[in-house]
């Protein structure tokens, strides 16, 4: 049985910082309705992450270094939405 599921579903904001909360210990999916993610950046170290070429989908979780400081992200979509993001 799957286990806590919770999905937040936020707007992007290209002109400014969204904040999500995500999971510090397992994988998290990041998803960008009708467009794919083609990169993703951030401090590196911070955080482990792993691109699904298919779905455009970006799954990612904080390094036991970076435990449970935010990370600050920016993602770029194929449609070329910049998006930064606070994950807490």
């Amino acid at each position: 049985p799957i286990q806590d599921t919770r999905v937040q579903v936020l707007k992007m904001a290209g002109n400014k910082r969204i904040e999500a909360s995500i999971c510090a210990d397992s994988m998290n999916r990041i998803a960008v309705t009708n467009d794919r993610i083609t990169q993703i950046f951030g401090d590196e170290g911070t955080f482990e992450s792993q691109n699904d070429e298919a779905t455009g989908q970006v799954f990612l979780k904080p390094t036991v270094e970076n435990g449970s400081k935010s990370l600050s992200l920016t993602l770029i979509t194929e449609q070329g939405v910049t998006q930064d993001l606070t994950l807490k």
